[in-house]
């Protein structure tokens, strides 16, 4: 019995040095940095008013390397940060947000002012109620002001897990529109 023992023993030693033992994969880090990111900086083409935009977020749980290490974070269709909504002063918004997170969230339209539509804030316990996991919610809202904002999510570690994104609002009648060749 212990010459078996031995045998095996040996034999595990050689497959050891013999190299033949698989190298261990290399991580596969999804890029944070979108290559499409400059597309979004070119003026909207010139629309007419009251243009309802619709959008559709996914909030979901996605493995990133944000710090270098691979974890859980939170997204905004598969992306971290969200992707950058775009529109034009006077337009309606209809965002629908489908909640795939396992915990409940809530959108805020940071710096949009909400006059008769408080509702759609994104506020939890001020403003709304929480989306439920697995629940759709639909943010229907009109823009009556133009500038640089952002959205974020307004529960636990969600803003800083991922959950957040630009939003731009142009506004087509601005009288300095052509004193400029791009956006930044």
């Amino acid at each position: 019995m212990w010459i078996k023992t031995i045998f095996i023993f040996i034999g595990l030693i050689w497959y050891g040095l013999s190299g033949s033992a698989a190298p261990p994969p290399e991580k596969d880090y999804k890029s944070l940095f979108h290559t499409n990111i400059f597309e979004a900086f070119i003026p909207l083409p010139e629309y007419p008013k009251n243009v309802t935009r619709n959008y559709t977020f996914e909030l979901l749980n996605v493995y990133l390397a944000p710090d270098g290490f691979t974890r859980p974070v939170w997204s905004v269709n598969g992306q971290y940060p969200g992707p950058m909504i775009r529109a034009n002063f006077g337009d309606k918004f209809n965002i629908t947000v489908i909640n795939r997170l396992g915990d409940p969230s809530a959108i805020h339209w940071h710096g949009i002012d909400q006059k008769g539509t408080n509702w759609f804030d994104g506020v939890p316990g001020t403003t709304q109620c929480p989306i439920p996991n697995g629940i759709n919610f639909s943010y229907v809202f009109d823009l009556q002001q133009s500038g640089t904002y952002w959205y974020h999510a307004h529960l636990l570690a969600q803003l800083v897990d991922g959950l957040r994104g630009p939003l731009v609002i142009h506004d087509p009648d601005d009288p300095n529109k052509h004193e400029y060749d791009y956006e930044y």
